[in-house]
C-alpha cells in the first residue's frame, strides 16, 4: 500500500527536487493526521460515544449517495 504522499513513478521519470519535496510534505501530513486521529479517539473514549458517532457518519454517507443517485 502506498502512502498518500507518494505516487507511482512513470516510466523514465527521474526523481525531481519538487517530487522529493512533495513526498516529504505528504509524509509529514500523514504523521500529523495519525496524531490527530489518536487524540480524537482518546477524547471519544472519554465520552463513550465512539459507536454512536460511527453510526451517524454511516447514515450521512448513505444520504449523500442517494442525493448523487
Amino acid at each position: 500500500m502506498m502512502k498518500r504522499g507518494e505516487r507511482k513513478m512513470k516510466r523514465g521519470e527521474r526523481m525531481t527536487k519538487r517530487g522529493e519535496r512533495m513526498m516529504k510534505r505528504g509524509e509529514r501530513m500523514m504523521k500529523r493526521g495519525e496524531r490527530m486521529m489518536k487524540r480524537g479517539e482518546r477524547m471519544m473514549m472519554k465520552r463513550g460515544e465512539r459507536k454512536m458517532k460511527r453510526g451517524e457518519r454511516r447514515e450521512d454517507d448513505e444520504e449523500r449517495r442517494e442525493v448523487r443517485g
